[in-house]
């Protein structure tokens, strides 16, 4: 039997990856600019051995502060499998938090029934789909980690976990920042053993101080001159404010429906009662902290809308497998026992209508959205036409593409946190592409230098507008020097 539940877990690690291919071979391009952001400074390692601290194409040269390990980790198989391995080496992690979910799940409930459809569930979680195919993020390791290490917090008695755990401590918080929100989760479990009059062991409390100074003492290194530079704007990035509403929106539970699916969230709740009000479990608890904390990350607007919504889902999927758990112990004890692989089978036919295609049909919009030959085009004209000390002008949202595929100045793109007057730039933006006023804006664009720009169908929806209102034909102070069905390219010339 163990053997045949290992193939299960196996079959849908494969079939988590098969899923993810099908869509992310369909283009040779990925689907947001953070991405090409992430691709340059991997490029960066493999030609001159580190990343790019001292950036000088962003914000037209700018310095900047990330944990580089994700970088050098990419960097590692990009030497050896080339380009391929920015498509498939992402697929691969975040396919591997099936495997984690099950093991989680089975720890949780000692039930393999209830722990394969925890881990199925979380292949086809639809914002975890949204927001991670086909992109090149430090996300894709940061979140197997993570769960990872919720497990081997479960297993810390044995010294292979032990020893594991202490490791990816080190690790975590030079992969990501994201590695804050752990620490905050595990302040929440200590929290909630304690109210509860449950003994937390004192190993997991030495893992836990472990870790919580570890994950600080490395972000404070990194961080320090964000904060220095910034002060309290550098906890919320430095994001523009028109930005800020939506990237930090409020939570609904409509959206957390849609995106997490109501299967993990009924049996998600479910097992999160029985677990914590009614057994009593460590692990349990564990799984409730980062909840809790994500959710109050969430409340409090200091973890993006999307990432907070990931930690949810694949959080509640776990917490579900207790609420499965329970559903089928039920079954056995009633009159409906006769038909338990009946309903089984309804359960899964609703995980498929509920979770796969609505990740299929979020997975195609995915797609849709990456960059497309027009624009990589576009780019590649700018990289071969312009100057190379060319400032050009574009959303925010396309500002990477023009430092790491045109290889040129960008006025603003999202690297929000290494920017100071950062709503003064976004605001000078704006009114370029969307003001009537041809004098002003000629004004900004000699004041900050910029000799082209950018415009795109991306940029249009952004911004609300169908073309620059103050560029006419035959323009005296503006031509339009490369155009494709979907972008176009005006220099500056007066």
């Amino acid at each position: 039997m163990q053997n045949k539940n290992s193939l299960y877990v196996l079959l849908i690690f494969f079939v988590a990856i098969v899923f993810r291919l099908y869509f992310v071979l369909q283009t040779p391009y990925f689907s947001d600019d953070v991405s090409y952001y992430n691709i340059k400074n991997i490029n960066a390692i493999n030609e001159q051995g580190k990343p790019l601290f001292d950036d000088p194409l962003s914000f037209g040269g700018a310095s900047q502060y990330f944990p580089p390990l994700f970088f050098y980790f990419m960097s590692f198989f990009s030497f050896f499998f080339g380009k391929i391995a920015f498509k498939v080496v992402p697929v691969i992690f975040l396919s591997l938090i099936a495997v984690v979910v099950y093991l989680i799940s089975k720890q949780i409930t000692e039930d393999e029934n209830a722990a394969l459809l925890s881990s199925f569930i979380s292949v086809f979680i639809p914002i975890t789909i949204s927001e991670t195919l086909n992109k090149v993020s430090a996300y894709s390791l940061s979140l197997f980690i993570i769960f990872f290490m919720v497990y081997c917090l479960m297993k810390i008695q044995n010294k292979f976990y032990l020893a594991m755990f202490v490791i990816l401590s080190i690790l975590l918080p030079l992969i990501h920042p994201i590695a804050f929100l752990l620490s905050i989760s595990l302040i929440f479990y200590a929290i909630l053993l304690n109210v509860e009059f449950v003994k937390l062991n004192k190993l997991i409390k030495e893992a836990i101080l472990f870790y919580i100074f570890i994950s600080l003492l490395v972000e404070f290194i990194f961080f320090k001159q964000s904060f220095i530079n910034l002060g309290f704007n550098a906890i919320w990035q430095n994001i523009p404010s028109e930005i800020f509403i939506n990237f930090y929106r409020n939570i609904s539970v409509l959206e957390v429906l849609f995106q997490i699916g109501a299967i993990s969230l009924i049996f998600g709740i479910i097992g999160i009662v029985f677990g914590v009000f009614k057994y009593k479990k460590d692990s349990v608890f564990l799984i409730y902290g980062i909840i809790l904390a994500t959710a109050l990350l969430l409340l409090l607007k200091l973890i993006d809308f999307s990432v907070g919504m990931v930690f949810l889902g694949i959080s509640l999927t776990i917490a579900s497998s207790l609420g499965f758990e329970k559903l089928f112990k039920y079954i056995r004890i009633t009159k409906f026992s006769n038909f338990e692989n009946h309903i089984k089978f309804l359960l899964l036919l609703i995980v498929l209508f509920t979770f796969v295609w609505p990740s299929y049909s979020n997975a195609g919009k995915v797609i849709s959205n990456a960059l497309t030959d027009d624009e990589y085009y576009s780019f590649i004209w700018l990289k071969n036409n312009t100057l190379e000390n060319s400032t050009i002008l574009s959303s925010p949202y396309e500002g990477n593409y023009i430092t790491s595929i045109a290889n040129r100045k960008s006025f603003i793109d999202r690297n929000f946190l290494f920017y100071k007057n950062i709503n003064n730039r976004f605001l000078v933006v704006k009114f370029i592409f969307k003001s009537e006023s041809k004098v002003k804006s000629l004004e900004l664009l000699k004041k900050y230098n910029i000799g082209y720009i950018y415009l795109s169908e991306r940029t249009k929806r952004d911004y609300g507008i169908n073309k620059i209102k103050y560029i006419r034909e035959n323009d005296e102070c503006f031509k339009r020097v490369f155009r494709t069905e979907k972008t176009e390219i005006y220099r500056k010339l007066c």
